[in-house]
């Protein structure tokens, strides 16, 4: 064979090998640039967010959806018993707040009328104080002291006078222990014996009396009565006879400091009350501290309020999780679940892909890199509708060279070093579906 015949029949045969390299590239001379490329729509996996049973599938492969229509949905019988539950405790809890604001307006109102009252008398007592005599030792009038100052000068002499009985009250008891005192401790508390018995054999001889013609009756209440008072009688004679020892007088002395310690604290505590008039009054105190308290009840049940409705609002989110909806509008491209099948959360069990736009990604030798823009406008066909040309924009240019893609079947071609372009086609009329061949012209002004 001919040399010079060899030579262009293997550089064509090279050519048609190296071709498919480029993604089928028209590389002619000038500004002509042309690819081609499989299209592939955006898919969305869908996977449910809890574990669960399937109970309703909505849609099969090859549906058209919109989003936010129900894909499919898991069964929640357990969640719903929950939610109304809860839902009822909001109620619940809504009439609690409710009764607790009416309490507190009760105890609010039933303030302002004890603080009238209060107020209504302190003018009355102001005037008394005024003209009430000075005692001799204090030469100041009524009115000198403020209302506040009198209150906490009144409070430290109660203080005091009640720390002072409690000192004497340890002192009788100390004294009423003493082994020493034994004997007219005995005594004591035989005459207090001997003298409650003899009221209590008076009530009965009254009552024997009382009784009509019963003289058995009343001669026994007598009987009684006369040997009561001798009782006394004798335990009185006795206890005459024991106030002369050095006992009768520890424990006299010490009862006697009881009892004026026990007067000191009543006289205080009158003068307290005297004092506390307007809002120191112990109902306007009452009041308000009723108030007080109706006030931490409506924030604690405001407080259950607000928990029972997180916890509404948690199971809701729950329950919206058992219904998986679309995420996008597009076609069902993947539908692998069955009723009655147990799905794990993060399980992708459907794909939803977006027709509205679709992608292609065509690879430019290294030499031709150059000639292609962002926002460049290409021209793209299918083989399934020869009649129609799509419009579309490079919106993608990879900044990293590769090898052809490796189904390139030469060596040579495998060596080629391109760049990925990334073509989007707006697809209104969804005619250019996932997986469809296309070829594209790169336009240029």
């Amino acid at each position: 064979m001919n040399r010079k015949r060899i030579f262009p029949i293997v550089l064509l045969s090279l050519a048609v090998f190296l071709l498919p390299a480029c993604g089928n590239l028209n590389n002619g001379s000038g500004s002509e640039l042309s690819a081609s490329g499989t299209i592939t729509a955006t898919s969305v996996s869908i996977a449910p967010e809890v574990s669960g049973k399937v109970a309703k599938i909505a849609v099969k492969e090859g549906d058209f959806v919109k989003a936010g229509d129900l894909l499919f949905s898991l069964e929640a019988e357990l969640l719903e018993s929950q939610y109304d539950q809860a839902a009822a405790a909001v109620k619940v809890a809504e009439a609690a707040v409710q009764s607790a604001g009416d309490q507190l307006a009760a105890a609010q109102i039933q303030y302002e009328l004890a603080s009238q009252a209060a107020h209504a008398g302190l003018t009355d007592y102001r005037q008394m104080d005024w003209d009430k005599p000075a005692m001799d030792a204090f030469d100041r009038p009524g009115w000198y002291y403020t209302q506040a100052e009198q209150l906490q000068a009144v409070q430290s002499v109660l203080a005091d006078a009640e720390k002072s009985l409690s000192q004497k009250q340890v002192n009788l008891e100390k004294v009423l222990s003493d082994k020493a005192n034994g004997d007219f401790v005995d005594i004591e508390k035989r005459l207090a014996q001997a003298q409650y018995a003899l009221r209590a054999a008076d009530n009965t001889l009254e009552v024997a009396k009382d009784a009509g013609d019963n003289d058995e009756l009343e001669d026994k209440a007598q009987d009684q009565y006369d040997l009561a008072e001798t009782n006394l009688k004798n335990v009185q004679q006795e206890y005459d006879q024991a106030l002369n020892s050095d006992a009768a007088d520890d424990v006299l002395e010490a009862r006697a400091a009881v009892a004026a310690a026990q007067v000191q604290v009543d006289s205080v505590r009158e003068l307290l009350q005297e004092v506390q008039v307007g809002d120191e009054s112990l109902s306007v105190q009452a009041a308000a501290a009723a108030v007080k308290q109706a006030e931490s009840a409506q924030a604690q049940a405001e407080a259950n309020l607000a928990q029972a409705q997180a916890n509404l609002k948690t199971l809701k989110i729950q329950l919206d999780k058992s219904e998986v909806h679309a995420p996008i509008d597009g076609s069902v491209l993947l539908q692998n679940l069955e009723v009655g099948e147990l799905v794990s959360a993060g399980s992708t069990v459907m794909k939803v892909g977006s027709q509205d736009e679709v992608k292609l990604t065509v690879y430019i030798p290294e030499d031709r890199y150059g000639l292609v823009k962002l926002g460049q406008e290409v021209v793209a066909k299918v083989d399934s509708f020869p009649q129609k040309t799509y419009s579309g924009k490079v919106t993608f240019i990879a900044n990293e060279a590769e090898f052809t893609p490796s189904n390139v079947q030469t060596v040579e071609g495998r060596k080629s070093t391109v760049f990925a372009v990334e073509i989007t086609l707006p697809n209104p009329d969804h005619d250019l579906k996932s997986g469809m061949p296309a070829d594209v012209e790169f336009i240029f002004d």
